[in-house]
């Protein structure tokens, strides 16, 4: 009887069951304390896919804002290294725009969306010039007794900048830091190079190219040595109506190294020719040093010449009276 009753009542005690194990999960879940959802924002770095060579990026964010949303163990779980922004300028185009930002970031809270999905952006087109490396050195020499740097070369002699007009503009001279500690006998020094502005300050957005100099010291025992004169060699005429007025040599002076037979008849040393085929207005240049034989150069082989130009022809007189009117002669 009980086995019969057993088999004919299993499925609506298996029901039974179902039912009461439901129950259980709804008054538990009714009774459970509820889960409070958190919001936060914070700054996340924003990487850039640069655009290509004839533009660069002038202007634009380092970081963007992102809300996260989650409980407290989901907010504590979220890893936000792994949080990432990136726009791509790799289509940008010349001038201020609006650009979309990709955001990239785990799954563990329930939310992360950016505040704005876009940022501006200002690329601007690059142009190129050469100019020549110039060394400023700093520190001090700590050579073997009797040893001296006599002369040092560069390599290369001249770097190509690129950069937007109004920033390649500012840039008055490329230079190099020679630092004298690191210098020994046989050892090339690496420098970086720097494009700075009159005042001496960097100026932003400019690529060198190359980024570094080669610097070759030459290492002598003592020899005898004599300051010469530097004397600016010229070529060609400035153009019609003006003349050399003065010039300035900057340093004036250059010392070289040789027996003192050769040394006895040096007084002057020159500088490669300067063209003032058609000049109209002063002129700043860097310009090297031609040594003469059985003499060395003691320091740098360039010097710094500015040629000032004043008119020969005077200006038109000005009677007040307007271009083209006739005068009173004959009244």
């Amino acid at each position: 009887m009980t086995t019969a009753y057993l088999k004919n009542n299993l499925a609506l005690m298996a029901i039974s069951m179902m039912l009461s194990v439901l129950l259980w999960f709804t008054v538990r879940y009714i009774n459970a304390e509820p889960e409070f959802v958190k919001q936060e924002t914070v700054d996340v770095a924003l990487f850039y896919r640069e655009p290509a060579g004839s533009l660069v990026r002038t202007a634009g964010p380092n970081s963007v804002r992102v809300i996260l949303e989650g409980t407290d163990e989901q907010l504590k779980a979220l890893d936000r290294n792994r949080i990432t922004a990136t726009v791509d300028l790799t289509e940008g185009e010349p001038g201020q725009r609006n650009y979309p930002v990709t955001l990239n970031a785990p799954a563990s809270a329930r939310k992360v969306e950016l505040v704005n999905n876009y940022v501006q952006v200002t690329l601007e087109p690059v142009l190129q010039v050469s100019k020549t490396v110039e060394i400023a050195t700093r520190g001090r020499l700590n050579l073997q007794k009797g040893m001296f740097l006599t002369s040092y070369t560069t390599q290369p002699e001249t770097a190509q900048l690129s950069a937007p007009t109004r920033f390649l503009s500012r840039v008055t001279r490329v230079q190099a830091v020679f630092n004298l500690n690191e210098v020994e006998e046989g050892k090339v020094v690496r420098a970086d190079l720097e494009a700075l502005d009159a005042d001496g300050k960097a100026v932003p957005f400019v690529r060198i190219d190359p980024p570094e100099v080669v610097i070759a010291p030459t290492i002598m025992p003592d020899i005898p040595e004599k300051q010469l004169l530097v004397v600016p060699e010229f070529r060609g005429a400035p153009a019609f109506g003006y003349e050399v007025q003065d010039y300035e040599v900057t340093p004036n002076q250059a010392t070289v190294r040789g027996e003192f037979a050769d040394l006895a008849s040096a007084y002057t040393i020159r500088t490669e020719p300067i063209d003032l085929s058609g000049l109209s207005a002063n002129k700043s240049q860097q310009v090297k040093l031609v040594v003469r034989s059985g003499l060395q150069l003691k320091g740098s082989d360039r010097v710094r010449v500015m040629v000032r130009l004043r008119r020969t022809t005077p200006d038109p007189p000005n009677d007040g009276r307007p271009v083209g009117t006739g005068g009173t002669q004959g009244q």
